[in-house]
């Protein structure tokens, strides 16, 4: 998503306002993301141009433990310093969004920062069971039926000394 910088810089308009919704058409791994509303603003005060941007939408995934698919909201704050390329002495500092041709190409950030919100580990709740390791039945769905715990032989000492 690219947004015209032309009003900011040479019209000296204090702000351009972003209301919309998108789809990201990334893959994030085992994640179906749903459509993301962004409401926000680039401002230019006095020079110091600030992206501001609230991000909200959906996803789903598997849960690690139970591999329930599970819904889950994004909701997320995103503020970003902008300046025109070629202004700041490194233009590779990851701090700044840059403008390039009068645009502002905001997208490879949102991106980015969606990548960061969605955690490593997804659970379906924070008190998943998870499925046993002998049968596979859902642990919050039903009682294991496959008796007393097998214990791997390269722990069979550990348990003895734990035992004693």
């Amino acid at each position: 998503m690219k947004i015209d910088m032309i009003p900011l810089l040479f019209e000296r308009n204090p702000a351009a306002e972003i209301d919309t919704n998108i789809t990201l058409s990334e893959t994030f791994p085992g994640v179906k993301l749903g459509e993301l509303t962004l409401l926000g603003k680039v401002k230019n005060s006095a020079g110091h141009i600030m992206l501001t941007l609230q991000v909200k939408g959906s996803y789903t995934a598997q849960c690690d433990r139970c591999l329930v698919e599970t819904e889950h909201e994004l909701d997320f704050l995103l503020e970003k310093p902008v300046a025109v390329a070629g202004t700041i002495q490194d233009d590779t500092d990851e701090e700044y969004l840059y403008i390039v041709e009068n645009e502002l190409d905001i997208m490879p950030t949102l991106i980015e920062a969606v990548t960061f919100e969605i955690p490593t580990k997804i659970l379906c709740s924070d008190e998943c069971l998870g499925l046993c390791t002998g049968c596979g039945v859902d642990l919050n769905q039903s009682k294991c039926s496959c008796g007393e715990k097998k214990i791997d032989a390269q722990w069979e000492k550990i348990k003895k000394m734990l035992d004693e």
